[in-house]
């Protein structure tokens, strides 16, 4: 396994201030669960944030 991307993580898609706090990236992905969630439509509720 390369090394170099076993432990890199994409976080560009969550338009996050550098540097940023754990608090802040539990809350941009939250965000982006709950609209990717919404997005599918009627059949699916997001209903608490944990």
């Amino acid at each position: 396994m390369n090394k170099a991307f076993k432990y890199s993580y994409v976080s560009d898609f969550l338009n996050l201030p550098e540097p940023y706090s754990e608090g802040e990236l539990q809350k941009g992905l939250l965000r982006q669960m709950k609209d990717f969630i919404l997005e599918l439509g009627g059949d699916f509720l997001f209903i608490d944030q944990e």
